[in-house]
């Protein structure tokens, strides 16, 4: 109000008179202090939805069964809780804490009366995936006789699923619930009171702690660093461990999992609590006689006692965490470790990775058989290179021939009455084997201003508003389907085509039931009929896309992508972090914007890269770019940032053969790129032109000057719109379909390379700032991807094999009630 110019009466606020103190707030961009509580998921009204809030920093929400039970449920990922959980990584993969999972379980037997924790075993880690997030239950059962409740820990991919039909849920640990304390409180010679650390206590070097358990796998991160001080008091250990500033506050926590996963630490100094003939990590297995004596704790006394545990004879620790007084914060009776296979624990990563995707080809659903000449009538435009006119036609019918669209419209004038069916088969020159890639980009554009001039005459006569343009090409899509000899299904990529297949995508997405896109092998001629019958068998079964292969039709379907092994580049024929040398140097284009800024900040962190080249059109004089160098010299990196024309195959080729020898080019990511968006009935080929230069022609420059060095990254960011088809992106659908083609093509010359289609990103760039919420409803289910989501996709992409990797967050919501492309149907069915 007083900054509207209310008058306010301040008396109330501090009577007396007492003049207030002011607190003055940041005004340097780049303090880099925050000052603003942060924020955290929220929590709506739940209890509309028959559900009962928990002031719970991870679990939101919890619901009574009508057995007694109860159910805690909640949303983890790695960079949930503030981004703390994502510091927890264990053998490469970002690991749940099993501390976590025994908060939960603490919160659950508070939730429910109960005492503690009699028993928790782990059965398996709950690795957390590298984009999106987790959905997770606490379930406990209904009180036995003896109050005793069972409790289990569940977790899934967060994604839309219909309840009781997803078949993702993994149990994680089971246990049981004690109704009343589930240990005894420490004794008075466990306690640690009085001096601290004990008389005869020997301390234990810590400096270089951390170091050393990132060496052996443990990288943990500063949110789990906590361990200050450690001790040796007879076969005991003896710890001080403080909550790190990093993992955010205990608030809402019984114990802060990180501060309770950090008092376990100092084990790993121990060689008696360490197996010398086992050769794997140890992860925490079987927790029994858990209490909880005190809440909110952020700095404690642990002291970690070994026994042998009854009658398995395995080692376990008793464990005793009190606060700075001596008083008990938590105890366990008895700890069980067991060994964990690293290459297991990095699989279990490589589920379904949630966001990322790739585009298979699948054998089209069974539609009944097709009658050509039942249709009312076939033409075909210009050349007649499948022989449909010739005698006896589809079906025995009669076929015309128009040497274009201009002489259907005269006979249309003429009285003839439209045809179902209008055929034009567009060779665009996918070139010789010898022609390079920019006489392909170069054919590539001139095959799309040919199909926008086509599209646009036929869209705009509408006596031809129920006919349907089939629009037949040779090579331009990749099934991966193998013939009866083995070999590809495929022959060459036309990448010239792809470009075309790009630009209809988006034309079948303005204006449904108006193109069919037919895509033949290279090197076969099918008959007449057999064309005519997969294009009414592809009407038929819904499908504006199909190829026609040796095995039959195929249709596109985008699926879920599977990463399996991180560490292994030889089994995912991928990248990983470890396989970029250091001491080469990435050219990014496109980097002084905000995608490739950001991209050259992850490389740095999270790849290591200590060497970067940023070109831009307007280099060191673009907005933000000496910022971002001085970031990234922070950081350790050394940036060279140049003005270079990537349109220019010249400059590209000087921007190359700059880099310096001895920091030699390793790596490329080709981030730049111009929007130009029209519907495809206004677009021009100019503005196509424009689109294509900064995308397809720069692709293209870039393979020619990098196809003879070695090359470990090849990476182009391409847009889902070359996959999908967006509405008012034809031009840009076309340059991204004939780039993510040129990747494929390098990749069958057994040159690295991925094309990364990308949906739209969360934060606005200079080419998706004028992005309104007009724009997000043409995005067909596919909401902006936030930052760190999008540069963990990056990474995960790059460990895949396939050349092309679709990375968005799709929502079938988004798409419910609309007509759902057919590339999306095997995400919602």
């Amino acid at each position: 109000a007083f900054t509207a110019g209310v008058d306010v009466d301040w008396e109330a606020a501090f009577p007396g008179g007492s003049t207030p103190r002011t607190v003055d707030l940041p005004t340097y961009a780049f303090q880099r202090q925050r000052y603003w509580a942060t924020a955290t998921g929220g929590v709506g009204d739940v209890g509309a939805a028959g559900l009962q809030r928990v002031e719970h920093p991870l679990l939101r929400a919890a619901v009574g069964l009508a057995d007694g039970g109860l159910v805690l449920t909640g949303r983890v990922s790695a960079t949930s809780g503030d981004g703390w959980l994502g510091d927890h990584v264990v053998a490469g993969a970002s690991l749940m804490p099993g501390a976590a999972l025994v908060e939960w379980a603490l919160r659950a037997a508070d939730e429910t009366g109960c005492g503690g924790i009699e028993e928790l075993v782990l059965h398996m880690p709950l690795v957390l995936p590298e984009s999106g997030g987790l959905r997770v239950q606490i379930v406990v059962g209904g009180a036995a006789e003896d109050g005793r409740r069972e409790v289990r820990v569940h977790s899934r991919p967060d994604r839309d699923a219909g309840p009781g039909a997803d078949p993702d849920w993994v149990t994680h640990a089971e246990g049981v619930l004690s109704p009343s304390a589930a240990s005894a409180a420490p004794s008075a010679a466990e306690e640690p009171v009085g001096v601290w650390p004990p008389e005869g206590a020997k301390p234990l070097d810590v400096e270089d702690f951390y170091e050393h358990a990132a060496a052996a796998g443990y990288a943990y991160g500063p949110s789990f660093q906590g361990v200050r001080a450690v001790w040796r008091d007879g076969a005991d250990l003896l710890a001080e461990v403080a909550l790190p500033e990093a993992a955010g506050d205990a608030d809402g926590f019984g114990i802060h999992p990180a501060l309770l996963d950090a008092a376990l630490h100092p084990m790993l100094l121990a060689a008696d609590v360490e197996s010398a003939d086992d050769g794997g990590m140890r992860l925490p297995f079987a927790w029994n006689g858990v209490s909880l004596w005190a809440t909110e704790a952020t700095t404690v006394r642990v002291r970690l006692s070994p026994h042998q545990d009854g009658t398995a004879g395995e080692r376990g620790v008793r464990v005793v965490v009190a606060d700075g007084m001596g008083d008990p914060v938590l105890t366990v009776e008895s700890l069980t470790m067991r060994p964990a296979d690293p290459r297991q624990l990095r699989s279990m990563g490589g589920h379904g990775v949630d966001g990322l995707f790739t585009l298979d080809w699948i054998p089209m659903p069974d539609v009944p058989d097709a009658d050509a000449s039942a249709t009312m009538g076939w033409a075909v435009l210009g050349e007649d290179a499948l022989h449909l006119a010739e005698e006896p036609g589809p079906g025995g019918g009669g076929v015309v021939r128009h040497p274009g669209l201009e002489a259907l419209v005269a006979a249309l004038d003429d009285g003839t009455p439209p045809p179902a069916f209008a055929v034009t088969h567009l060779p665009a020159d996918g070139g010789s084997a010898e022609a390079g890639a920019v006489a392909r980009a170069a054919d590539g554009l001139a095959a799309v201003g040919r199909a926008l001039e086509l599209a646009q005459g036929w869209l705009a006569e509408p006596r031809l508003a129920d006919a349907r343009l089939v629009v037949v090409t040779r090579g331009a899509v990749s099934t991966g389907d193998p013939d009866e000899s083995g070999d590809s299904g495929d022959g060459e990529l036309n990448a010239a085509a792809a470009g075309l297949w790009g630009l209809l995508r988006s034309a079948q997405a303005e204006h449904p039931d108006r193109f069919v896109l037919l895509d033949l092998h290279q090197a076969t001629d099918p008959a007449a009929d057999g064309v005519a019958d997969a294009v009414l068998r592809a009407v038929r079964a819904d499908e504006p896309q199909v190829a026609l292969r040796t095995g039959g039709l195929m249709v596109p379907r985008l699926m879920r992508a599977r990463v399996t092994d991180s560490a292994d580049e030889t089994e995912s024929g991928g990248l990983t972090p470890a396989g970029l040398d250091p001491d080469g140097t990435v050219l990014i284009t496109g980097g002084t914007g905000l995608l490739g800024g950001l991209v050259a900040e992850h490389l740095v962190r999270t790849w290591q890269v200590k060497h970067l080249v940023l070109v831009s059109r307007r280099g060191s004089d673009a907005p933000g770019a000496p910022e971002l160098a001085e970031r990234l010299s922070d950081l350790g990196a050394q940036v060279r940032i140049a003005a270079v024309d990537v349109t220019d195959a010249d400059a590209v080729a000087d921007a190359v053969a700059g880099v310096d020898s001895a920091h030699p080019l390793t790596g490329v990511i080709h981030a730049a790129g111009l929007l130009d968006d029209a519907v495809v009935t206004s677009q021009t080929r100019e503005q196509v032109a424009r689109v294509w230069a900064a995308k397809a022609t720069a692709a293209a420059h870039l393979h020619t000057a990098t196809a003879d060095l070695p090359l470990r990254m090849f990476v182009t960011f391409s847009s889902a719109a070359g996959v999908v088809g967006n509405a008012g992106q034809a031009g840009y659908a076309a340059a991204n379909a004939f780039v993510d083609a040129l990747v494929a093509r390098r990749r069958a010359l057994g040159l690295p390379g991925t094309s990364l289609a990308w949906g739209l990103w969360e934060q606005a760039s200079e080419m998706t700032g004028h992005v309104g919420q007009a724009d997000l409803t043409r995005l067909r289910g596919m909401r902006p991807l936030a930052s760190e989501r999008g540069l963990a996709l990056l990474d995960a992409a790059c460990r895949c094999a396939n050349p092309l990797m679709v990375a968005v967050d799709f929502d079938p919501a988004g798409v419910a009630g609309e007509d759902l492309p057919a590339v999306l149907r095997g995400l919602v069915s």
